[in-house]
């Protein structure tokens, strides 16, 4: 069960990137960091989205110190992928029950906290039935270990089968003006991390394959709400990137969309939301948001920016209506070329 606050505010804060994707522990100055989330806090902010495997437990630490004696925050932390080594990048799934069970033990000391408001399966293990990793989130439920139980990236079919087991309150999968992937129900787009060996890739993310409901349909059927992650496209949505300046260990510098040519054909996507933000004296990113936001009162985004004028930009767009023309107008912008991985 959601606590009455937790979607208070249409966006919450990916914490991802104080450890893990855009950086590494070590990279960011900690005491900055929390300096930065409690700033997050007071431009109200209550929800935090984390993992346990972001910086190997590092954002959760981190995050437990910079929430300490908080009382009406609400925390996310997931569970289900392992990272086997950084250089080069190795990962892999496990959704056993034996394995999530001890991953939310671990989660819980972390975050210095006896209770987790929604604790989500990261990705999907395709070597576990979804039913039995659904068993050992309800057990945990049961225990009051967590709350709500969430499930990352699922295709239709598995969310389907993980809803006969128990009740999904949230859905989190990456959606934005570049990626629509939820919004399709016959659709198959697959993303992967180079395996141990080196020769086979490790899916992180499910098909959405023929089903009669699109992922965001089946939520809005289940009363689930849906969580949207890099709602900004990974800063390309801002209109600001420059990436040029991202460190060494940043993943965008490998991923298809930010190469050269790639991120000169997606350059359209930017500029109709640049032309109309001006309409509105907005931000571009703020019309990435109410786009999203757009796509159902289900629906809400975790952006993840470590500057607070970001943050508060972030937290103003749930104030930006965009017009039904406006709103057809970015459906209409062609889908980026190059995938997301």
């Amino acid at each position: 069960m959601l606590q009455k606050n937790f979607f208070a505010h249409r966006a919450g804060l990916g914490c991802m990137g104080y450890s893990w994707g855009y950086s590494l522990p070590g990279q960011l100055d900690d005491e900055h960091s929390i300096r930065s989330i409690r700033q997050a806090y007071d431009a109200g902010v209550r929800h935090f989205d984390t993992s346990d495997m972001y910086g190997s437990g590092h954002n959760e630490t981190l995050l437990s110190r910079a929430l300490e004696g908080l009382h009406d925050v609400c925390i996310a932390t997931k569970g289900g992928i392992i990272v086997d080594s950084m250089e080069p990048l190795s990962m892999h799934l496990n959704g056993a029950p034996e394995y999530i069970s001890a991953a939310i033990d671990n989660s819980l000391k972390r975050l210095g906290r006896d209770h987790i408001e929604l604790y989500y399966l990261h990705r999907v293990d395709p070597n576990t039935p979804i039913e039995e990793t659904m068993t050992a989130l309800a057990r945990a439920q049961q225990q009051g270990k967590i709350g709500a139980i969430g499930v990352s990236e699922p295709d239709a079919q598995t969310l389907s089968r993980a809803l006969d087991v128990v009740k999904i309150d949230v859905v989190q999968s990456e959606l934005s003006v570049w990626t629509r992937d939820p919004l399709k129900g016959s659709e198959t787009e697959t993303s992967g991390a180079v395996s141990a060996d080196s020769t086979e890739s490790v899916s992180l993310t499910k098909s959405y394959e023929s089903n009669t409901l699109s992922v965001m349909e089946l939520c809005a059927a289940n009363d689930i709400k849906f969580v949207a992650f890099s709602p900004l496209g990974r800063g390309f949505l801002t209109g600001k990137l420059d990436v040029s300046t991202l460190k060494k260990n940043d993943f965008r510098q490998w991923m298809p969309r930010f190469q050269d040519e790639a991120r000169k054909r997606n350059q359209n996507i930017v500029d109709t939301l640049t032309s109309i933000a001006q309409r509105h004296g907005a931000h571009p990113s703020q019309v990435a948001l109410a786009w999203v936001y757009a796509q159902g009162e289900n629906v809400y985004a975790i952006p993840g920016s470590r500057k607070i004028e970001h943050v508060r930009q972030n937290m103003e767009a749930e104030k930006l209506t965009l017009s039904n023309q406006e709103i057809a107008e970015i459906t209409a912008v062609p889908l980026p070329q190059e995938s997301r991985y």
